[in-house]
């Protein structure tokens, strides 16, 4: 398995970056690794990939990032968060001047919110906002309101469906949208 980055994905971030031709830009993987689930955030001056780094002798993903350059080639990558239960999609957003990380934790039957306390290297939980099997939980600032959208899982750890929460505030009590199937 491998991620890329081409010109096309958000074009807002990749803008400016690189005067190459290419198009795209393969990452590969250490042995004994595999990446998926790659975030981009701009933080100052400096844009970073998160990402998925699932290490098959602990049968576990982490966390890892690595700051890309202006020719769309990676610098080295470095874990940044790792737990003893698998996380994944680190869903990166900045509010109020931090920046925040939900990373699908679904192993740990939760949502949890991180808080970059020395960006990009050092987070600290700020909260759990939900305890469950969710999948792949992406958040949205709309109109005052903080909304979530996720996939529900059955006991069995299949992806059911598709669900909306919401809260006042984020780091506040998280609720299922009532028009939520």
């Amino acid at each position: 398995w491998r991620i890329g980055l081409r010109r096309s994905d958000s074009p807002e971030l990749i803008a400016g970056l690189s005067s190459h031709k290419s198009n795209f830009r393969w990452v590969r993987c250490p042995p004994g690794h595999y990446y998926a689930d790659p975030f981009l955030l701009q933080d100052q001056d400096q844009v970073w990939l998160f990402f998925e780094d699932y290490v098959y002798g602990e049968k576990r993903g982490r966390i890892s990032c690595a700051p890309v350059q202006s020719d769309l080639s990676i610098g080295a990558p470095t874990v940044c968060l790792d737990r003893s239960y698998h996380l994944s999609y680190p869903a990166l957003f900045h509010h109020d001047g931090e920046v925040f990380m939900i990373p699908e934790s679904a192993a740990n039957q939760s949502v949890e919110l991180w808080r970059a306390t020395n960006f990009p290297f050092a987070w600290k939980l700020e909260k759990t906002l939900f305890v469950g099997s969710l999948f792949d939980t992406t958040p949205l600032f709309q109109d005052g309101r903080w909304y979530f959208f996720t996939t529900l899982c059955e006991p069995r750890g299949n992806a059911a469906f598709g669900a909306l929460f919401s809260s006042d505030s984020l780091t506040g009590d998280w609720v299922r949208h009532p028009n939520c199937p």
